[in-house]
């Protein structure tokens, strides 16, 4: 074998070895750092395992992170409606104002609804598990409906983390106030930006009450369309 081949070989197994030891393949180049290889040059992304947080991360020739976005949390509860019988995921007492077997009357459309009175002690319970990593924060939203006149309400979100009782001390409440558009029919999403953690780790159960405070000056049931719990 000549010279000039043994040189070519030679170049050959080092860009190999190059492209093995930098992950520099196609469009992707790959690292294992405890800190940032810096930004990729333009129409690449590189991908990295940061020791110091043990997380994968991605960058664009930007600087900007090509990670998919997603929450770690997203629990719903909504209503359903069985022909005429309506329910919901939340738990309730013996309170007679609240009603789980609303089915509104739409065109296109069948589904359940809850239902606050202006009376009596109008609270729901439910919970979930915390992902093992708890979020950084947890937003509560509730989609509102309507009526043909505009309401003002006043609710409330309460929130308590349990490992091993399943009747626990609720951190004080969180106020959700606000006022229906008058539209009948008409959904509107409220929400609490930062729901209150206290007390909790990750892998716990949260357990949530919601009640309407009957001291608002509406005097027109709330409907209520679903929870929503998100967290990131």
């Amino acid at each position: 074998m000549s010279t000039r081949v043994k040189t070519y070989l030679f170049i050959l197994l080092l860009v190999a070895f190059a492209e093995l030891l930098w992950g520099v393949t196609g469009s992707q180049q790959t690292w294992t750092l405890g800190t940032s290889p810096g930004n990729p040059s333009a129409g690449k992304i590189r991908t990295w395992a940061n020791s110091s947080t043990g997380k994968l991360e991605c960058l664009d020739s930007s600087g900007a992170s090509c990670m998919a976005s997603g929450a770690s949390l997203d629990q719903q509860y909504r209503g359903i409606c069985q022909n005429t019988v309506g329910s919901f995921g939340v738990s309730f007492g013996t309170d007679a104002s609240v009603s789980v077997g609303t089915c509104p009357s739409l065109t296109n459309v069948v589904t359940g609804q809850l239902s606050f009175a202006d009376s009596g002690a109008v609270t729901v319970w439910s919970s979930f598990l915390i992902p093992a990593t708890i979020p950084t924060s947890i937003t509560f939203t509730t989609g509102i409906v309507s009526g043909s006149t505009s309401q003002a309400y006043k609710t409330r979100l309460y929130t308590a983390c349990v490992t091993g009782t399943q009747d626990p001390t609720f951190n004080t409440a969180q106020t959700l106030n606000f006022t229906s558009s008058g539209t009948a029919g008409n959904e509107t999403t409220q929400t609490i930006s930062s729901v209150t953690l206290t007390g909790c780790s990750g892998g716990n159960r949260l357990i949530w009450k919601f009640d309407r405070d009957t001291t608002d000056t509406s005097t027109v049931a709330l409907l209520v369309n679903y929870f929503r719990f998100v967290g990131n």
